[in-house]
């Protein structure tokens, strides 16, 4: 007799009520499949949970019609999905007091328990391929709110372009990031962060595109504590500062 599992037929049923084209350009998956019972995501600001909803600022080629957590097995992978993060170097973490969520220098990381979710292609979401993006989505009680737990920051220190003949420039990139999380996580898809303290070096060669499959582009290696502070101090002193998403904000994460 075979057995039923019962969240999985949850999901299966919410599929099953989605529109024609997120059922044929999405597939349900488990922590077997993905490798991991979480996944990952970056926050200016990390909200007391995190609900699934409908975007309000995705790209215009992106799906919405279903509502979800737009979330990533890897932290290249999150960094990627976000997409603005470049953006958000050049303007710079002053204060503006126009602004509910103001950028810290850096990002926190949170990690969201699953059992099931959405893996998606890039006809729902354009740079899902290269990011690795996976939607939590509502399809039982308990998953109408998702905890999270955090488990480290990152921050960017350096980012710079050089022109290439003929082609577009390439980018080179330093962040640094702390892992607080016992067991840690991952960086990209066969690089594994333990807790501690972390240097990365990001190439992204001339006309290539960003990708978590890039991992020859990805120099990782651990560093003391004491350049991790020094850095952050230059960089993103405001990032150790307690936050929350201020009442009455948009919550970070409806916008990746």
């Amino acid at each position: 007799m075979t057995s039923v599992n019962p969240d999985y037929e949850a999901i299966a049923e919410f599929m099953a009520l989605q529109s024609d084209m997120v059922k044929t350009h999405s597939q349900i998956v488990d922590v077997d499949l993905v490798g991991q019972p979480y996944m990952l995501h970056i926050d200016k600001n990390t909200p007391k949970v995190f609900t699934p909803m409908m975007p309000r600022s995705a790209d215009q080629r992106e799906d919405n019609t279903t509502a979800r957590i737009t979330v990533a097995p890897t932290l290249i992978g999150c960094y990627i999905g976000y997409n603005r993060a470049h953006n958000d170097f050049l303007d710079g973490s002053k204060a503006d007091p126009d602004s509910k969520d103001n950028y810290r220098g850096g990002y926190e990381i949170c990690l969201l328990p699953f059992s099931h979710c959405l893996k998606v292609d890039n006809t729902l979401v354009p740079d899902a391929s290269a990011s690795g993006e996976h939607w939590l989505v509502a399809y039982t009680e308990a998953t109408r709110e998702y905890q999270p737990e955090h488990v480290g920051k990152v921050f960017v220190t350096k980012m710079t372009q050089k022109a290439v003949t003929g082609d577009l420039p390439a980018t080179f990139m330093t962040m640094y990031i702390e892992v607080t999380r016992l067991q840690g996580f991952k960086f990209s898809k066969n690089i594994h962060l333990d807790q501690g303290y972390w240097k990365a070096v990001v190439h992204w060669k001339a006309g290539e595109r960003q990708s978590v499959d890039s991992e020859t582009n990805f120099e990782v290696t651990a560093c003391a504590p004491e350049e991790y502070e020094h850095n952050k101090r230059l960089s993103a002193a405001l990032l150790g500062h307690e936050s929350t998403t201020p009442k009455g904000a948009m919550p970070f994460f409806n916008r990746w």
